[in-house]
């Protein structure tokens, strides 16, 4: 019997102080802003303020430059985007900053394998960092509660104690990620993704895309994003942001993802456009030193992108011309490729 009793109150301790020492990891992660996602202050700082706002998953956070954007169009914008951000966690978000900013139009970031994505294999970042962005307790449990299951809820959670014990080691070496000035945006530095003749020749078409591996619950609440901001006066445009020559080249299909996405806006009426098909894109993004890896910008690329992007807003925007602009088609686009000369 005490042998059972000491037993129990080892446990008990054991839980005590695991309990103890998870709360300070989750503490010192949602309580500051050591990390780059943890972004919730800033939000509400600007509460008011915002007029734009880009909505996307990783491909968007590395690649929209709220200040070059702003800079050219006299806007003020937000990157809410973050790595495989939920399209659930997306509408989330989004009627969070509709609520509280007189957001004029909406940038909803798309890409090939946007649509896509399941809950049960591919959103686990996605919903850590939708969890870490929220505001309060009561707000995460809301979101886990809503969208989560048991075993969702379990990765979310063992993620944040990582995440804590990262956020201490910050704060222990007296520095914080957190950028104002960054509004969202977060990438790095470039790396040469180039392939050379061997591998351009090896991978070229290794890699099949297709419309009918789209996922319906991603359509229906991308739907309803659109409807999301229709319903509050903001317009939904739809954003594909370039990836390197590389990756492309490795593809077929993308015409089919181009087209059924000219489709989708269409039928939903809203303006797309696609960046990877940019007539500039040659002399504007290098695989050398654009990317840090094939399928997301660098700041330098992400720079020259936004600034790109902005110039083309500000036209269409002014109801001038697009025609020329953009390539028709992949098909088009890969013929002047580098790797197929």
């Amino acid at each position: 019997m005490r042998s059972f009793k000491r037993v129990a109150l080892s446990a008990l301790c054991f839980l005590l102080v695991f309990a103890i020492l998870a709360g300070a990891c989750l503490e010192l992660y949602y309580g500051s802003e050591t990390l780059t996602i943890r972004d919730n202050l800033l939000r509400a700082s600007l509460a008011g303020s915002l007029d734009r706002l880009m909505l996307g998953s990783s491909h968007a956070w590395n690649g929209f430059v709220p200040a070059v954007f702003d800079a050219r169009l006299s806007s003020s914008s937000y990157n809410l985007s973050g790595g495989v951000f939920p399209m659930y966690a997306k509408n989330y978000f989004l009627q969070k900053e509709l609520g509280r900013n007189p957001l004029r139009v909406v940038y909803v970031e798309i890409s090939d394998d946007t649509l896509t994505h399941s809950n049960a294999h591919d959103y686990a970042e996605g919903d850590e960092i939708a969890v870490a962005r929220l505001d309060s307790w009561g707000e995460r449990l809301d979101y886990m509660r809503r969208f989560l299951s048991f075993n969702d809820c379990v990765n979310v959670f063992s993620r944040a104690l990582l995440r804590g014990v990262q956020a201490g080691v910050a704060l222990l070496r007296g520095r914080s990620t957190m950028d104002y000035a960054a509004r969202g945006f977060y990438t790095k530095e470039s790396m040469d993704v180039r392939l050379t003749p061997q591998e351009a020749e090896a991978i070229r078409g290794t890699t099949h895309i297709s419309s009918a591996d789209y996922r319906a619950d991603n359509i229906e609440q991308l739907t309803q994003l659109l409807k999301t901001c229709r319903d509050a006066g903001a317009e939904p445009v739809l954003v594909v942001i370039p990836v390197s020559d590389a990756y492309l080249w490795r593809q077929t299909g993308e015409d089919d993802f181009y087209s059924w996405l000219r489709d989708f806006g269409e039928e939903q009426g809203c303006a797309v456009y696609d960046f990877n098909l940019l007539r500039e894109r040659y002399t504007l993004f290098s695989d050398s030193d654009c990317f840090i890896n094939p399928t997301h910008l660098s700041r330098r690329g992400a720079e020259r992108f936004t600034e790109a992007f902005a110039a083309v807003m500000e036209r269409a925007e002014k109801g001038e011309s697009l025609e020329g602009a953009f390539y028709d088609s992949y098909e088009q686009l890969l013929l002047e490729s580098p790797y197929a000369k």
